[in-house]
């Protein structure tokens, strides 16, 4: 019998634990409220942990243990996934960080989606995977994100769902896994129902037409971090709303009368609304190079 295989759910259940408490103590130190949600790439910058986008279409992400006292630790991210994706990816590897694990990497799987359920591993691996959910999606942020939207997290339709998995950065399919195996706010029966729905079709319906890029419901509610997005992606908005910053377009209303804000250039603006604003930040399309660089503005950019 394999090491995974021999665990109980006894050792699983404290491994959970560890990751928990683990997740709040970085948020403490990070100055990150229990029910903000937050932008990881930023969160593994004010660590020091140099983060990267990588152009390796076999590889999910990887963590680099640092090997001097003068040299950071590293982790790379696939700059070929979808952003929810990449950003789970950065929370596990960053869990290895947190937990002083070795050099590690993480392959990719051809057959997996968004709506796939996390993989599993080792006891590290179950570590990381734990941390990375409770410190993307710990309950009281993923509560609040239901909450002031005026949703019931155990009777959520599949957009409002979608909606709170972009604001907390996060997969459609991840946030139910996470809510339904670990912070156990919808029933199983629920879950699989949701999973059955495609992000690709709930972005048609909201975008009323096929959608090739991502799209994010904005709104009042938005806090905590920027909009995130990449050339390309649009965020849509009941309110009417003003823009600021040249990577940002008006572009428009769907049919149901949302408003289109397109992700034109690199660079970061603001996306403004008739009692509140937010920033928001466009980065290239599978980007490859230094996180902290991937909002510079370019000359070049032409979508």
């Amino acid at each position: 019998m394999s090491k995974l295989r021999s665990l109980t759910s006894e050792r699983r259940t404290e491994l959970a634990r560890q990751a928990l408490r683990a997740a709040i103590r970085l948020r403490m130190q990070l100055d990150v409220p229990p029910a903000a949600a937050l932008c990881v790439f930023d969160a593994a910058e004010k660590l020091e942990v140099e983060l990267r986008f990588v152009d390796v279409p076999s590889m999910e992400g990887m963590y680099v243990k640092n090997s001097g006292p003068d040299l950071r630790p590293i982790i790379l991210v696939s700059g070929l996934r979808p952003a929810g994706r990449q950003a789970t990816t950065a929370g596990h590897e960053l869990g290895h960080h947190i937990f002083g694990h070795g050099t590690r990497i993480d392959q990719y799987v051809a057959d997996s989606d968004e709506n796939s359920p996390p993989p599993s591993g080792n006891e590290e691996e179950i570590l990381a995977n734990a941390f990375a959910g409770f410190f993307l999606m710990p309950k009281a942020a993923v509560e609040h994100g239901f909450k002031v939207r005026g949703y019931v997290p155990a009777s959520a339709t599949p957009q409002q769902i979608y909606a709170v998995a972009g604001w907390l950065g996060v997969g459609y399919g991840t946030l139910i896994h996470h809510m339904r195996s670990s912070l156990d706010l919808l029933s199983e029966e629920k879950a699989k129902a949701l999973l059955s729905i495609q992000p690709k079709r709930i972005r048609h319906e909201l975008f009323g037409a096929a959608l090739a890029t991502d799209c994010f419901i904005v709104d009042e509610a938005w806090s905590g971090r920027p909009v995130d997005l990449q050339r390309g992606d649009v965020a849509l908005l009941k309110d009417p709303v003003a823009i600021e910053g040249d990577c940002l377009d008006l572009s428009g209303e769907t049919p149901d009368g949302r408003h289109i804000v397109k992700a034109l250039a690199t660079g970061v603006g603001r996306i403004i609304g008739p009692s509140w604003a937010v920033f928001a930040r466009v980065r290239p399309r599978e980007f490859v190079g230094r996180s902290i660089f991937r909002h510079l503005e370019s000359t070049d950019d032409d979508f």
